[in-house]
């Protein structure tokens, strides 16, 4: 409706500030509809305003229970590090919509950061093929300094796929662990979001390069939780 449009080109364009003026005015004028609560839940996320955000997709939950945005409530609580959360808010969204593959890859990835391996393997494989189930696994054990597990995961994915560059990029900077030119430890590769992340299909009307962990409904990339070995004291993600 009027005005949503502008929005999301703002939040595309990164321009938080001039999206959640849009988005206040809104529901301001348009209390009852559920998607202004919705976008500037995600603006909120985006600001790591977290709070703001669970109230606002809280909101929209009881305007309108769409899976979405049960997805996007939970990928705020994984940004907390608040996973049993997550992983409920999660559940509710793969219940009501089991074949999106984003759903799977987001509680995938919650069940991967509690050290629920097999369930988040299963999880990631229901989201996409099985080189990209691998890489994902990869990627979840990197972050949590098994190197030698991601290992396995990414040559795993690359006998499914030869031809995965996510993969191949993935193993030749774990190959070069100690060769300054190949940049950072691969933690820190997943926590920036940038040079390694969880692969997923790109949602509708995005480049497959984006490929980033994100919920169905943001547009730029999310990154890891700075969760340790041991799963204590997430970080603050966005």
């Amino acid at each position: 409706f009027d005005g949503m449009m502008k929005g999301r080109q703002y939040e595309l364009e990164g321009k938080l500030a001039e999206a959640r003026q849009i988005y206040e005015r809104l529901i301001v004028q348009y209390p009852h509809r559920y998607e202004p609560y919705h976008r500037l839940g995600v603006v909120a996320d985006r600001e790591k305003r977290y709070r703001e955000a669970v109230a606002l997709y809280t909101q929209a939950i009881a305007l309108n229970p769409d899976p979405e945005i049960f997805n996007d409530l939970g990928f705020s609580y994984y940004l907390q590090g608040q996973l049993d959360k997550a992983e409920s808010a999660l559940l509710k969204a793969v219940s009501m919509k089991p074949a999106n593959p984003r759903f799977r890859n987001n509680l995938g990835m919650v069940y991967g950061f509690q050290g629920r391996y097999e369930e988040a393997l299963e999880q990631f494989r229901r989201g996409g093929s099985e080189a990209d189930a691998c890489y994902n696994m990869a990627f979840i054990l990197a972050t949590q300094d098994n190197l030698e597990g991601a290992k396995r995961y990414l040559m795993l994915a690359l006998a499914a796929d030869p031809t995965h560059k996510k993969a191949q990029d993935a193993l030749a900077s774990l190959e070069g662990m100690g060769n300054d030119r190949l940049g950072p430890h691969p933690r820190q590769l997943a926590r920036d979001g940038r040079r390694w992340q969880l692969y997923q299909e790109p949602t509708e009307g995005q480049p497959p390069a984006a490929g980033a962990a994100r919920p169905a409904s943001y547009e730029t990339a999310g990154a890891a939780p700075q969760t340790a070995p041991n799963g204590q004291g997430p970080g603050s993600l966005k």
